[in-house]
């Protein structure tokens, strides 16, 4: 609730955003190059594919080609046999030659073959014809019966030069399209390396560029690697940076809060309107009302004490004119009660000097009365036995020296040591001790008037001063009735179940005869005190040695200390 009001948390920049880097325009054309890289290679295997399947096309055509040439030529060999051979086989009488080496077998044998080999021009098929017709016509001749070698005439007459060159024609023919072919498949061959080369050096550029992008990139990332580093540094710094500042806030929170709530003061936090937003526990201490009571209320509600509105609103007035005021006002307890209040109410700010919320502080007067009085009584009486102490006694028997100065009396000081209380107070412990210098102080109380001052100085020792008095014998007979009145036994029990019995010694001594001060007075009746200890205890004596002529009896019952 409070903590804005006491402390902010110092308001820090945002670490800066890590450097950023474009890969991405290096990053697609990486990948353009690499499609591109592909797509070469797509198109040169297409190529080379194209260019292969080509020659792969010519030299089927060139190895039949080949045969075909190989086959025309075997046909001229076998005309010019045939041209030959039957007029010298005539000649020679051979009219049974080898049936399967005769001419016309062998050219009916290679003209089934050339036939079975398609030619690969339409023209080249018409010369093909062409000698099929002339073959045919030669073969379905009747042969005139002339004998064995007057068969071969006709064909050597007649048949062969026509054969011979139909047949030197398509040779002829075979032979450029065999050359046109084979400059067909160099160019084909040239092309497809070409095509090789030309994909492989582009695939090496692209591939070299390609390499290059990747470095480049590799270089970007080791640069945005480096900067992300160094970011991831400045981050840590920062975020220690803001972790100290946080733990340094949450201390100083820390340290407003223990102030608030344990501050003897009360304290309350409004809002503008003067709305309780919240209070400590000194407040509800004071007022006896709880947080929950007053929270949400008018702090006006608690003040004032219900009464005096006129100086309860120029009291707001003024907080609101001048964000301060500070002075008395009567307050109301829960209860009823009605108390002084010592109220300070001051502005809470914000950077910009606009007020966000009051705080008021008010110190119980009425309280610190009180504890002054108390302070004071501790101050001048003994805590234990309430008499005065050795302070009050020197004011006034200052006091009483004045007063038989200026009234040409006495004034007289008895100084009382307790007998036999040591072994009390070792004995049945502190407890018992102090209950029975409290009872002594009640008994020797008694004995004295109201002008009479009791002091106690410490232990068991005792001071009384006595005023007013016409002669040295009045103090002497309080000084044997004091004697006397501590003589009975109080009822504290021993632990054989008898009551404590103790005795007092006295010394006394007189203005003006033993001293004109306070301390004179003291040191007069100590002395004397003293005397009536080595004069047997349970008796008094005057300063100088005067006293009565035989101790009194104390009738003390336990043992003298």
């Amino acid at each position: 609730m409070f903590s804005p009001m006491f402390s902010s948390i110092p308001p820090t920049q945002p670490p800066p955003p890590p450097p950023k880097t474009h890969p991405h325009a290096d990053e697609r054309l990486f990948i353009r190059c690499l499609y591109l890289v592909a797509a070469l290679i797509a198109l040169v295997a297409a190529l080379s594919f194209h260019s292969i399947s080509r020659l792969e096309d010519d030299a089927r055509h060139a190895a039949r080609s080949h045969e075909r040439i190989a086959l025309l030529r075997n046909m001229l060999a076998a005309l010019d046999e045939a041209a030959s051979a039957g007029l010298a086989r005539a000649l020679a009488g051979d009219a049974a030659p080898d049936p399967e080496r005769r001419p016309e077998r062998i050219l009916e044998r290679t003209f089934r073959r050339l036939a079975e080999l398609a030619p690969d021009e339409s023209a080249q098929g018409g010369r093909l014809a062409k000698v099929a017709a002339l073959l045919g016509a030669h073969t379905t001749a009747p042969a005139p019966d002339l004998g064995p070698a007057g068969r071969w005439a006709p064909l050597a007459d007649s048949a062969a030069p026509a054969i011979r060159q139909a047949v030197g024609d398509m040779l002829d023919a075979e032979q450029r399209a065999l050359a046109d072919r084979r400059g067909a498949a160099g160019r084909d061959s040239q092309r497809a390396l070409m095509a090789v080369a030309g994909g492989a050096l582009l695939s090496i550029g692209i591939a070299a560029t390609a390499i290059v992008l990747v470095r480049r990139d590799f270089a970007g990332s080791r640069r945005a690697h480096a900067a992300l580093v160094d970011a991831n540094d400045l981050l840590d710094r920062r975020v220690a940076e803001r972790t100290a500042e946080l733990r340094s806030a949450n201390a100083r929170l820390e340290l407003a809060d223990a102030v608030f709530r344990n501050v003897q003061e009360s304290i309350a936090i409004t809002d503008l309107d003067f709305h309780i937003l919240a209070v400590n526990p000194a407040f509800s201490r004071i007022t006896e009302y709880s947080a929950a009571d007053v929270i949400g209320h008018h702090l006006g509600q608690f003040q004032c004490g219900g009464e005096d509105q006129d100086a309860c609103r120029e009291m707001w007035q003024a907080v609101r004119a001048a964000g301060a005021w500070q002075g008395e006002i009567w307050s109301r307890r829960r209860n009823g009660d009605v108390y002084q209040e010592w109220l300070s109410v001051s502005a809470i700010r914000d950077g910009s000097g606009q007020p966000l919320y009051y705080i008021g502080v008010g110190v119980d007067l009425t309280r610190m009365q009180h504890a002054k009085s108390h302070l004071e009584f501790l101050a001048h009486h003994d805590p234990l036995t309430g008499l005065p102490n050795r302070l009050l006694l020197n004011s006034r028997l200052a006091h009483s020296i004045e007063r038989a100065r200026r009234d040409a009396t006495l004034c007289a000081v008895l100084f009382l040591d307790l007998d036999g209380f040591k072994p009390v107070n070792d004995t049945l412990g502190h407890a018992t001790g102090d209950e029975l210098l409290k009872r002594v102080a009640r008994r020797i109380g008694a004995r004295l008037r109201d002008t009479d001052t009791l002091a106690r100085l410490g232990g068991d020792e005792f001071v009384v001063v006595l005023e007013d008095l016409p002669d040295e014998s009045v103090a002497a007979a309080v000084a044997g009735s004091l004697v006397r009145q501590l003589e009975p036994p109080f009822d504290l029990y021993m632990d054989g179940g008898s009551a404590i019995q103790i005795g007092v010694s006295i010394g006394v001594s007189l203005y003006p005869g033993h001293g004109a001060h306070p301390d004179a007075l003291l040191r007069a009746a100590d002395a004397a005190l003293y005397a009536a200890k080595r004069a047997g205890k349970g008796t008094w004596r005057f300063a100088g040695g005067g006293g009565p002529a035989a101790p009194h009896p104390a009738g003390i019952g336990i043992s003298a200390d």
